[in-house]
Parts: C-alpha cells; sequence; structure tokens
C-alpha cells in the first residue's frame, strides 16, 4: 500500500511498530502521531497533565487526577474511570453517601483502596500503565464532541456533533443513535490548543505530518460552560460527518493522500451542521420514540446518512432491523450485541 491508516485503538500498535522497526511498513507512509504522543492523547491521566501544561485547554477541564492511596473522600459527585477506558466500560459514578470511597469496584495495587491525589505533579505520576482516574462530575449536562485533522501545528478540517439521541443507560451517554453535527467554535479552538499543547511539551515536532484526534465534552444546561473531558486519538463518529461534507471530504483526501513531506497546509475546513444516524441496535428504540414524539421525521430514519453501512444501503432502519435479526437468531439481545461490539475493538495497553 501507499499509506497505512490506522483508525482505532490500534494506531498505538502500528505506532509502536514503527519504532521498534521503522521498516516493517516498506515504502508505505503511516498517517498518524509518534507513539509518546497518542499515549499522552488516549490515556485520561497524561491528556489531564497535558492539559494543564497547555494552560487555556486545562481551563476547560474539571478537576482530573489519578486515584492515589490515602486520604479523604470529596465532598462532591466525581466519576471514576480507567485512563485507557472506552467505549462506555469500567467508568463509575460516585457522590458523596453512596457509598464506600472509593468504590470497590476502583483498587489500586493489589487491590488496595486509592483516593484523589492532589495537584503536585510530582505526586501524580503514573505508577501503573492504565490506573484509575477520578474527576469531577458536571451534572446537568449535554454531550458534544469534535474530531479534527492536524498537520504542522494547525488545523485542516473539523467537525463538532451532539448526541441527539443517546442510547446508553445511566448517567453515562453511552453510544448515541442520532449524530448532529453543530456549529461550536470552542471545540475547534480547544482541538487547537491540545495540537499546540502537544507542539510545545515536545511531542509533536512544529512541522509534525497529519494526524486526528476527537475530543469529548459535556455543556453544562443552566450556564452554557463547555467542558472538556477526554480524547480519542484515533477516528470517530465525526469522521463521518466529515466525510459526508464536500470540502470535508477534499481535506480528508489531502491529509491521507500527502507523500508526508512539507505540505502548504490548506484554508481550514469547518463542517456545517447536518445529520448521521449511526446503524447501531440501540438506534431501533431511541428512534421509535423519537417518532413518537415528533422529534425525529421519518424521513431521516429512512435516508440520513448512515455512518456504517455501505452508500448501497436502503437506509439505517434496514441496516439496524437487520442486525437485531441476526442478534436474536443468535439468542442475543440489544445489550449482548452492544457489549460484542464494544469489545471487539482492539485496545491499549496490551494485556
Amino acid at each position: 500500500p501507499d499509506v497505512v491508516v490506522p483508525v482505532h485503538e490500534e494506531a498505538l500498535y502500528v505506532a509502536q511498530l514503527c519504532e521498534s522497526d521503522p521498516s516493517w511498513a516498506g515504502t508505505a507512509r503511516v498517517f498518524g502521531a509518534p507513539l509518546d504522543a497518542l499515549r499522552a492523547l488516549h490515556s485520561k491521566a497524561a491528556f489531564a497533565r497535558l492539559c494543564r501544561k497547555g494552560g487555556p485547554a486545562g481551563g476547560l477541564m474539571p478537576e482530573t487526577s489519578v486515584l492515589r492511596p490515602g486520604g479523604p473522600a470529596p465532598g462532591v459527585k466525581m466519576v471514576l474511570k480507567k485512563a485507557f477506558s472506552r467505549g462506555g466500560l469500567d467508568h463509575v459514578v460516585w457522590a458523596p453517601g453512596e457509598g464506600p470511597w472509593p468504590p470497590i469496584e476502583c483498587c489500586v495495587r493489589g487491590g488496595q483502596p486509592g483516593a484523589r491525589a492532589g495537584d503536585d505533579g510530582a505526586a501524580e505520576e503514573e505508577e501503573e500503565e492504565d490506573p484509575w482516574v477520578v474527576q469531577a462530575f458536571v451534572e446537568d449536562a449535554e454531550p458534544l464532541s469534535a474530531f479534527a485533522v492536524a498537520c504542522q501545528g494547525r488545523l485542516v478540517a473539523h467537525v463538532a456533533y451532539g448526541c441527539a439521541l443517546p442510547a446508553g443507560g445511566g448517567q453515562l451517554p453511552g453510544f448515541a443513535s442520532l449524530r448532529t453535527s453543530v456549529s461550536c467554535p470552542e471545540a475547534a479552538d480547544a482541538c487547537r490548543k491540545v495540537v499546540g499543547a502537544l507542539v510545545q511539551d515536545g511531542l509533536l515536532a512544529p512541522d509534525h505530518g497529519c494526524l486526528w484526534l476527537g475530543l469529548d465534552f459535556v455543556r453544562e444546561r443552566a450556564t452554557g460552560r463547555l467542558c472538556l473531558i477526554e480524547c480519542n486519538p484515533r477516528a470517530t463518529n465525526g469522521l463521518a460527518l466529515m466525510a459526508a461534507h464536500r470540502e470535508g471530504r477534499a481535506a480528508l483526501a489531502w491529509a491521507v493522500q500527502g507523500d508526508g513531506g512539507p505540505r502548504k497546509v490548506p484554508r481550514e475546513v469547518a463542517v456545517p451542521p447536518g445529520i448521521s444516524l449511526r446503524s447501531t441496535l440501540p438506534a431501533l428504540g431511541a428512534a421509535a420514540c423519537a417518532l413518537a414524539r415528533g422529534s425525529l421525521p421519518l424521513r431521516a430514519l429512512l435516508s440520513a446518512a448512515d455512518d456504517i453501512a455501505s452508500a448501497r444501503d436502503p437506509g439505517p432502519a434496514a441496516c439496524v432491523a437487520r442486525q437485531l435479526l441476526a442478534a436474536l437468531a443468535r439468542g442475543q439481545g440489544p445489550g449482548a450485541l452492544k457489549a460484542a461490539l464494544v469489545d471487539s475493538i482492539v485496545t491499549w495497553p496490551p494485556p
């Protein structure tokens, strides 16, 4: 191949291969960032430290630190998650008066309970490959994400999108059935600041090649404040929204097809508002409820851009129905299939 394009957590393995054996890809160019940069973005603990060093980006992030032994329980609601967790797994929400601190599920160093570290950077050096991270929980907030392609310290293209029909249960949204791109200059600015922090910290060269990253936020409904939660240094749902836009597709093609040498970065592309119906099983119930409320037109269910099925698919509804029938034939319910889809993803760090 001319270029190798990792799209999920395999990006870290590919970057590791590039470092250990630069000849493994032959003459092919590898799309993406170096391993140290990917780890700094993917690890929730390292990403929090990067944002604090980057200054402005850190100002968007709720209080975040590594879980450590000792110390009092916090006086506010917190969410605890593994540093390399993904897909809404390994997340625990805790509130004062709701069980012991830390929750039994969150143990470090041979099962000994942990507690929050202070703001002292030295005390927060990771002693584990995949520690638990604790972050202040943002109440009454709606999820928002951003996906961006960057090159030479600048954004090539970006899109911000909301989860219009969250399909997950509980207090964490999980997968969403309907992705709607929105205008959010704050999210694009956060992407610029994160890329700038990588360059400033020496994790990316100023003339670095193309890479993509996805940022997850929540926005407080009462105040409108945008809070940066974490980063995915890979393709996300925003890739489908970007690819559905003509200028977005051109920007992606420019990024992927380049020869790896110095190039003039084109004018930044901002993807305008749009809609994409994710054809996963949870879409079926969420879409049905939305139709009943009148908040989702039938034509959107039948003809909206589908980010999983092929362009020849008759529509997201047909794809979801086929998935449901296949799951029932195997004796699986929607929840089992969703878990199987998540667990089939390549994960980092290695087991």
